[in-house]
């Protein structure tokens, strides 16, 4: 069991988090603490890959490139840029795809779920009430999880 007890802002733009390990039956280890220091993209190396998902996806039949998400870090709102195709012919008639954003926090909760409206590539969301910290953005059609993509809300 894996426990986050405090996360803080570091004076590099990045994050530092404590917690505890605590092992459960029928592991016989023993209770440790940790330290995690994230740089300002979410790093926890020098030169990592600050991206999330896989880079093809299929929605309504058609491949989607990705989601694009910036200001990141943001402070008062983010663009959700998405490179999806949302309507396609198939049979002879015009399939639509229904979007929607949700967004999450580190500890798994939901803090906002979005529709994206038909015809619409990009959306705006309002992070000036989220508190500081690393979010994730979680792009899904009507066949599942698209894409995913991190950003970080400092001020």
């Amino acid at each position: 069991e894996n426990r986050l007890m405090d996360i803080k802002p570091t004076y590099d733009n990045g994050f530092i988090s404590s917690g505890y390990m605590y092992p459960l039956p029928p592991d016989t280890g023993r209770q440790d603490i940790w330290l995690l220091k994230l740089d300002s993209v979410g790093c926890d190396t020098p030169g990592c890959d600050p991206t999330v998902g896989i880079r093809d996806y299929q929605i309504c039949h058609r491949r989607v490139d990705k989601m694009v998400i910036y200001p990141n870090p943001a402070s008062n709102h983010i663009n959700c840029r998405l490179l999806v195709r949302r309507s396609f012919s198939e049979g002879g008639s015009i399939v639509n795809c229904q979007l929607s954003i949700a967004i999450y926090d580190l500890f798994g909760r939901k803090v906002e779920e979005l529709m994206v409206p038909d015809g619409q590539q990009e959306i705006t969301v309002n992070v000036s009430s989220y508190p500081q910290g690393i979010y994730i953005a979680v792009m899904r059609g009507e066949k599942g999880t698209i894409a995913r993509k991190k950003f970080v809300v400092a001020r």
